[in-house]
């Protein structure tokens, strides 16, 4: 059973995989640089203080933009 699975989790399965990937990657990008000294400990997002964010990657075209509705 992966993590995704487990009824706690299931929450896991609404953004695409490509965004949980995007997060552990910045996760241990972080944490790479932290333990090299070159930061101080990551900062994490707070549930009070904190703008809503996404990330993702383009694959295969999957990611389009309309340019007549961004003007």
């Amino acid at each position: 059973m992966t993590l995704k699975d487990h009824p706690v989790f299931k929450w896991l399965n609404i953004p695409d995989k490509f965004a949980l990937e995007c997060a552990m990657e910045q996760v241990d990008e972080a944490f790479d640089r932290f333990f090299k000294g070159q930061n101080k400990y990551p900062k994490f997002k707070s549930k009070h203080q904190s703008k809503q964010s996404y990330s993702t990657k383009e694959t295969n075209g999957n990611i389009a933009l309309d340019s007549e509705k961004d003007k």
